[in-house]
């Protein structure tokens, strides 16, 4: 047992992170006020910031082969959902399908042109899948689609499936994730 020197409570050892310059091997505050510490300092310092955009500047083109490799990994994501969910009507052809939000008041963006996996999926939860012919029947009011739209888990579920080595961001997804 350790006292934290911030807190003052009394904690089991593994609540504290491990310190080399310290005696006993351990830093003179809990986990919980180390990383509320953190926080502070990062919301009202600018040095983290400038490290991002510094690094950004300095590595160009790693940082554009990164968002070229994402921008990949979220678009095949995209079409796969698309090849899973066919039309009510049978058609499975990528170029015919479309995503119809069933509440145009949601409406944010268009799903194509989101290059991020949250965003996909944040959009994704709104939208079922139909062909074009059929969307244009919904929007006419003269067909109703009984098709529901996908959960944030089953496309979380989908995102793994594809690329298990995002592990690590989708469990902190879930974890943060309201309505899973």
């Amino acid at each position: 047992m350790k006292k934290c020197g911030k807190c003052k409570v009394e904690y089991t050892e593994q609540n504290f992170y491990k310190d080399s310059h310290r005696k006993d091997g351990l830093s003179w505050d809990c986990k919980k006020c180390s990383s509320e510490k953190h926080k502070r300092y990062s919301r009202n310092s600018d040095v983290p910031k400038k490290c991002s955009r510094q690094w950004r500047a300095n590595n160009k083109l790693k940082n554009l082969e990164h968002k070229k490799q994402l921008y990949q990994k979220v678009k095949l994501f995209q079409q796969t959902y698309l090849k899973r969910n066919p039309c009510d009507c049978g058609v499975s052809d990528l170029e015919c399908l479309d995503y119809h939000h069933v509440d145009q008041k949601t409406l944010e963006k268009r799903i194509p042109s989101i290059h991020t996996f949250n965003k996909s999926i944040e959009e994704m939860v709104k939208c079922i899948v139909v062909c074009a012919n059929c969307h244009r029947k919904i929007h006419a009011g003269t067909k109703i689609s009984n098709k529901k739209p996908p959960t944030k888990k089953e496309l979380y579920n989908l995102v793994l499936e594809l690329f298990p080595n995002l592990k690590k961001e989708i469990a902190a997804q879930f974890s943060s994730s309201d309505d899973l």
